[in-house]
C-alpha cells in the first residue's frame, strides 16, 4: 500500500511541473526566434535600399532592432557581420540561463550578416517552480489520503486521483492550445503587418516602390552622400503618348503596358538603383553615380529599353519617354528641390519631342530670373519696348527686290536688348505669344500703308507660333487689321513652321485654307527641320516655301546640305511652290543657289534686318555686291 501511495504521489508532483516547462521553453524559443526573423527581414530590406552604406548607418540599426519586439518580457538584440563584429545592440542585458536564436541577413545576393536574439528563461523556470510546489503538495495530499484511508477506500480514491490527472491533462491542453492560438495570430498579425507595410510602401500595379518610399530612399541617399561627399542623381521619366493608349485600348491594356514597361525600366538599371513609379505614367530613378555623363546614359539607356514595341492583344503598341536629370550637389541639397528640377528637365525634354533634357535654371518656370523675365515679357507691350526690324527678300535673278520679313526685337531694357532666342520660347510657353503676334502684325500693316504713301509697294511676311494657329480666331483677326489698315490681302505672308501644322493638323490646316481663300499668301519656314508629309505638303495652300539656313549656309563646301537644297527646290518646283533661301552670306552661296533655280533669297549679304525707315533709305541706294548682282 505505501509504495503504491508513494508513486501515485512522486507522479503527481512530476508530471504537473515538466508539462508547464516544456510548454513554456516552446513558447519562448518561438517567440525569440519570430524576433530574430522580423529583425532579419527589416535589415534585409534596409541593406537592399543601401548597398554601400547600411553597415555604417548605426542609429537606423538600432532603431530597427527597438522597434521589432512584439514582447513584454525584454530581450537583448544585436546585429553582428560574419567577422564577429557587432554593428548595433538593442534591449537591456538579459540574466541567465539563457536561450538564443539567430536569422540571417542579405543584401538580395548574399548573407551579409545575422541578427541574434537573446532572451532568459528565468521567467519560464519560476513559474515551473510555482506548478512544482504546488505538484509537491497535491502529491503530499495524495500520499497521505492513501495512507490514512482503509483499503477498501482505495478503488475509490485511484477514481479521484484519476479524475485529478484528468483535469491536468485537460488544462495542460488547454493550455498548449492557448499559447499555439497566440502563437499563430501573432504570426498572422505580423503577416499583415508585412503586407500593409509593403503596400504602403509599393505601387500595386507594378510591385515598384511609390513615392513615399522614393523619396525616403532619396532622404538616406542624401545623408549618405553629404557625409562622404559622393553625387547622385534622381531621374524623371514621363511615357510619351500614354494618353492616346488609354483612350483607344481602355484602362486595362494601359495598366498592361504600364507593367510590361517598368519591367524594361527595371531590367536596364542596376540592382543598387531604386526605380519607382510616382503616379500615372511617371517614374523616378535614383541613381549612385558618379558624374552627369553617366547619370544621362542610364537615362538614354531607359529610353532606348522602352522604344521596341509592346504587343498588346495582337497589335504593336510603339511609345517614346521623356527623361529630366537633375544631380546632387549641382541642382541642390534638398529631396523635394532635386525631385521637382528633374521634374522641370523632364517637361523640358518632352518639349524637344523627348529624350533626355538635363535641369537647366534658364528653363524652370519657378527660378527668380524666369520669374522676373516673364513679367518684364508681360509689361513689354505696354511700355512700348518692342519695335520692329525688316529683312528684305531679293529675286536671285535680277536682284528685284519682292519683299520684307518682319522681324520682333525687345529694346529698353537696362542690359541691353534682349535676343529673340530668349524671350520667344517663354512668350509660347506661356501663350503671351497670341498678344505679341497680333501686335508685329498690326505694326507690319501700319508700315505698309506709310511705305505706300511714300510710293513703294512692298509685301510683308509675319510669322506664326503654334499657338497661333490654336486659336480658331485668327481667321477673323487678320481679316480685320487687312480691313482696318487697307492693305491688300496679297501684300500680306504669313510664314508657317512644319512643327506648328504638326501640333494640330486639322485645325491648322482649316485656319490656313480660311487665310489662304481671303487672299492671304502663306510660306512654310525653315522647310527641312520639322515632320511634314509630302501629303500634308500638297494640301496645305501655301505659295513658297523657305529653304533652312543651316542648309544653306553651308552648302558650297558640304555636298550632303546642297543635294538637299536642290531636292527641295526641285520638289518645290513641282508643286507649283516658289522657293526662298534664307541665310545667304556671300556670294558664291548666292550665285549656287541661283543656278540651281531657287526663286528668292534673304541673308546678311543682301541686308541686316533694319527699322522701317532706314529699309526706305537701303532701298534709294542697295549696297555694292547687291547691286553688282543685278
Amino acid at each position: 500500500m505505501v509504495a503504491v501511495a508513494g508513486t501515485v504521489a512522486i507522479a503527481t508532483a512530476i508530471v504537473s511541473p515538466v508539462g508547464y516547462f516544456l510548454t513554456a521553453l516552446r513558447y519562448e524559443l518561438h517567440e525569440a526566434q519570430g524576433t530574430a526573423d522580423r529583425g532579419a527581414d527589416s535589415v534585409s530590406e534596409f541593406a537592399v535600399a543601401h548597398p554601400d552604406t547600411w553597415h555604417f548607418e548605426e542609429p537606423w540599426l538600432v532603431h530597427i532592432l527597438a522597434r521589432i519586439s512584439a514582447r513584454n518580457d525584454p530581450t537583448h538584440r544585436r546585429i553582428i557581420v560574419p567577422d564577429g563584429h557587432v554593428l548595433a545592440t538593442a534591449g537591456p542585458v538579459v540574466d541567465g540561463p539563457l536561450i538564443q536564436r539567430h536569422a540571417v541577413v542579405t543584401d538580395g545576393e548574399k548573407e551579409v550578416a545575422y541578427v541574434e536574439v537573446t532572451a532568459s528563461l528565468r521567467p519560464a523556470l519560476l513559474g515551473t517552480a510555482v506548478v512544482g510546489l504546488f505538484g509537491i503538495a497535491l502529491g503530499t495530499a495524495v500520499f497521505v489520503a492513501l495512507r490514512a484511508v482503509p483499503m477498501r477506500a482505495l478503488e475509490r480514491a485511484l477514481r479521484s486521483l484519476d479524475q485529478v490527472l484528468k483535469s491536468l491533462r485537460e488544462s495542460q491542453a488547454a493550455l498548449a492550445e492557448e499559447v499555439t492560438a497566440k502563437v499563430a495570430a501573432l504570426s498572422q498579425a505580423e503577416q499583415m503587418a508585412q503586407a500593409m507595410r509593403h503596400l504602403a510602401l509599393h505601387d500595386p500595379l507594378t510591385g515598384l516602390p511609390n513615392r513615399v518610399l522614393f523619396q525616403d530612399r532619396l532622404e538616406h541617399g542624401l545623408h549618405s552622400c553629404q557625409r562622404t561627399g559622393a553625387p547622385l542623381a534622381v531621374v524623371v521619366l514621363d511615357l510619351d503618348r500614354f494618353k492616346e493608349v488609354n483612350d483607344t485600348l481602355g484602362h486595362q491594356a494601359g495598366d498592361r503596358l504600364l507593367q510590361e514597361l517598368a519591367g524594361r525600366v527595371q531590367a536596364a538599371v542596376r540592382r543598387s538603383d531604386t526605380v519607382a513609379r510616382l503616379g500615372g505614367d511617371e517614374f523616378a530613378l535614383l541613381l549612385r553615380i558618379a558624374r552627369l555623363e553617366d547619370a544621362r546614359t542610364v537615362a538614354e539607356t531607359v529610353c532606348r529599353a522602352i522604344a521596341p514595341p509592346v504587343v498588346l492583344d495582337g497589335r504593336p503598341i510603339t511609345l517614346g519617354a521623356s527623361c529630366g536629370v537633375a544631380l546632387y550637389p549641382q541642382h541642390g541639397a534638398d529631396p523635394q528641390v532635386l525631385l521637382q528640377r528633374a521634374d522641370v528637365a523632364m517637361y523640358q525634354a518632352k518639349s524637344a519631342r523627348g529624350g533626355v533634357a538635363v535641369y537647366d535654371s534658364a528653363h524652370d518656370p519657378n527660378s527668380p530670373a524666369r520669374l522676373q523675365r516673364l513679367t518684364d515679357l508681360r509689361l513689354a507691350l505696354e511700355r512700348e519696348e518692342f519695335f520692329l526690324c525688316y529683312q528684305p527678300k531679293v529675286a536671285l535673278a535680277s536682284a528685284e527686290v519682292l519683299g520684307v520679313e518682319a522681324l520682333i526685337r525687345w529694346g529698353g531694357r537696362p542690359g541691353g536688348p534682349v535676343p529673340p532666342e530668349e524671350f520667344i520660347p517663354l512668350a509660347e510657353e506661356t501663350r503671351l505669344i497670341n498678344p505679341i503676334s497680333l501686335w508685329v502684325l498690326q505694326r507690319a500693316l501700319e508700315e505698309v500703308v506709310r511705305w505706300q504713301a511714300r510710293g513703294v509697294e512692298l509685301s510683308v511676311a509675319v510669322n506664326l507660333s503654334p499657338t497661333n494657329l490654336e486659336d480658331p480666331e485668327l481667321p477673323a483677326k487678320v481679316e480685320r487689321l487687312l480691313a482696318q489698315t487697307g492693305v491688300a490681302p496679297q501684300r500680306l505672308i504669313l510664314e508657317i513652321t512644319e512643327g506648328a501644322m504638326m501640333t494640330d493638323p486639322g485645325r491648322a490646316l482649316e485656319a490656313l485654307t480660311h487665310l489662304h481663300q481671303a487672299g492671304v499668301k502663306l510660306s512654310v519656314d525653315d522647310f527641312g527641320t520639322g515632320y511634314s508629309s509630302l501629303a500634308y505638303l500638297q494640301r496645305l495652300p501655301a505659295s513658297e516655301i523657305k529653304i533652312d539656313r543651316t542648309f544653306v549656309a553651308a552648302m558650297v563646301h558640304d555636298r550632303g546640305n546642297a543635294l538637299i537644297v536642290r531636292s527641295t527646290i526641285d520638289l518645290a518646283h513641282g508643286l507649283g511652290l516658289s522657293v526662298v533661301a534664307e541665310g545667304i552670306e556671300d556670294a558664291e552661296t548666292w550665285e549656287t543657289l541661283h543656278a540651281l533655280g531657287c526663286d528668292a533669297g534673304q541673308g546678311y549679304y543682301i541686308a541686316r534686318p533694319t527699322p522701317g525707315r532706314e529699309l526706305l533709305e537701303w532701298l534709294k541706294s542697295p549696297p555694292l555686291p547687291l547691286a553688282r548682282t543685278a
